[in-house]
């Protein structure tokens, strides 16, 4: 098959029904391959975004930090903003579940802030920025957390995304209660 057909179907399947960790660790060795055999960066792209999604299903660490090398030997120079900011949300979900630190997270917050500066609103920026927030509270770093998590709620005010917009409210209260506010 087309490696974006496959990349769509598992998207599609994931989305549509349940998937038994042994079916989730199937599609993953799929997307894998896609990776590997894919020349065409965007679709690589996807088939991280989708195998970003897989490994949120069933926190599987190893598979995590499998993908964050598959994402390291992506020509980046290439992706266009949207793209960019795309793997660097797939990465935030990647770097939470794979329980390293992140070495390159202040890269992603610089990419963030540029998208800020360059108002750029979708729903890609905001989960952009909820993924730096959750991984800043994993470091135990509250109010920058607080901060992503503030824009990530205005980003989705602006969509009118009120179930992600409800979703950023309980975060940021999350971090006001251990910052004690």
């Amino acid at each position: 098959s087309h490696p974006l057909l496959v990349v769509l179907s598992v998207l599609a399947e994931c989305r549509s029904t349940f998937l038994s960790t042994e079916e989730i660790h199937t599609r993953i060795a799929q997307i894998h391959e896609v990776i590997r055999i894919s020349t065409d960066v965007s679709i690589s792209l996807r088939a991280l975004t989708v195998g970003a999604v897989l490994v949120t299903m069933i926190m599987d660490p190893q598979l995590a930090r499998d993908l964050l090398k598959c994402m390291d030997s992506l020509p980046v120079n290439s992706l266009s903003v949207d793209e960019s900011a795309c793997l660097a949300s797939s990465k935030t979900r990647l770097i939470y579940v794979s329980t390293e630190r992140a070495p390159d997270l202040p890269q992603i917050v610089e990419l963030a802030a540029e998208l800020g500066r360059q108002k750029f609103v979708n729903s890609t920026t905001g989960s952009l920025h909820t993924g730096i927030g959750t991984v800043s509270c994993c470091l135990g770093r509250y109010v920058e957390a607080k901060a992503e998590f503030l824009q990530a709620h205005d980003i989705y005010v602006s969509l009118g995304n009120d179930s992600s917009r409800a979703h950023q409210a309980a975060q940021i209260a999350l971090c006001c209660f251990r910052l004690g506010e």
